[in-house]
């Protein structure tokens, strides 16, 4: 993905690890899950 975007692993990383704590979810898999349910 960060590759895709031309941006950092860290970069992407970071936004990951937000997009979970705002969310509140564990893991990139809950993340996905939460976010097809909401589009």
């Amino acid at each position: 993905m960060a590759r895709e975007l031309v941006l950092s692993v860290r970069t992407v990383e970071g936004h990951v690890d937000r997009a979970c704590f705002k969310l509140d979810v564990a893991d990139r898999d809950e993340l996905a899950n939460v976010v097809r349910k909401k589009s």
